[in-house]
């Protein structure tokens, strides 16, 4: 299990395999490959070397050890 932090450094959810989860423990969307998606499997962020993108390129997560900047 690995959090996710906000642009403020808050843990604002976990991944943990492929999964995308909220604190509380509600599932929120996969990881396949380098995609975030939805239940439906749509694209909906872009996740590379620990940051989750926005599908604009916005910075809008990351994880520990995330490298390559905003």
């Amino acid at each position: 299990m690995r959090p996710i932090f906000d642009q403020n450094g808050t843990a604002v959810a976990f991944k943990l395999g492929d999964d995308l989860f909220a604190l509380d423990g509600k599932h929120l969307a996969a990881f396949d490959g380098e995609w975030m998606v939805n239940h439906g499997g749509k694209p909906i962020a872009y996740f590379a070397t620990g940051w989750i993108r926005d599908l604009g390129g916005d910075c809008v997560a990351f994880m520990e050890g995330a490298s390559g900047g905003r």
